[in-house]
């Protein structure tokens, strides 16, 4: 007759899968957290490319305001990523500078215009932004804004001001002479280039871990 376990060995195996779960889980999602943070950037180093191809062809970057095209909009919402695509999709010169796919484009404000930008590849009127792995919408200055603050809105709907991110430590813009483009990150949340946001420049630790100021603008209390 086979005998069965007893209590202490139940909780004694248990107490060993417990363990070996506190081991494995973390590093699991670490990985798992990494290959996010790197299909962001990856998509981020892209757009840097055919930024450039962009510049090289037209002399500029786009810029971040859509009336710079012509382009009147009245919520003036993630509006510097929304100009970028606009830009990189244009039929002039060489473009179309992006192939974007569906996974890539989000209208988290759900703005549109009467009719679609003049001479784009975009097959319809939606102001489209890019969006990283977690879904929010990246941010686009160009460096002759770095002085603005922008209005934008993440995939909940809440309202946040950003704004070009200087170094502490030496007082200058990053990028001063192109642009700064960034996603929210992990979190979720804007840190203006700082924190867990996955950027295009590259920072010391002092920089990387100073948060925004946090200030907030009278329609984010609404």
């Amino acid at each position: 007759m086979r005998r069965g376990f007893t209590l202490v060995e139940i909780l004694v195996v248990l107490a060993i899968i417990a363990t070996l779960a506190a081991l494995i889980l973390p590093n699991l999602l670490s990985v798992s957290n990494q290959s996010e943070v790197t299909e962001t950037q990856a998509t981020i180093d892209a757009i840097c490319t055919n930024l450039a191809a962009y510049e090289s062809d037209f002399g500029d970057y786009p810029p971040s305001s859509l009336s710079a095209y012509g382009i009147q909009t009245s919520n003036k919402v993630n509006e510097g990523i929304e100009c970028m695509v606009v830009g990189l999709s244009t039929k002039n010169k060489k473009g179309p500078y992006m192939d974007w796919q569906s996974n890539q484009l989000v209208n988290l404000d759900e703005d549109s215009l009467t009719k679609k930008p003049f001479n784009s590849y975009l097959g319809n009127n939606n102001l489209w932004e890019v969006c990283d792995f977690w879904g929010n919408a990246m941010v686009y200055i160009h460096h002759r804004d770095y002085d603005k603050k922008f209005k934008c809105v993440d995939q909940d709907g809440i309202s946040f001001t950003v704004k070009a991110r200087k170094s502490k430590k030496l007082g200058t813009y990053f990028n001063p002479t192109t642009y700064q483009l960034w996603s929210l990150g992990l979190n979720m949340k804007n840190d203006d280039g700082a924190g867990d946001d996955v950027k295009n420049w590259k920072s010391d630790e002092e920089d990387e871990d100073a948060p925004s100021d946090g200030k907030k603008e009278p329609w984010e209390d609404k």
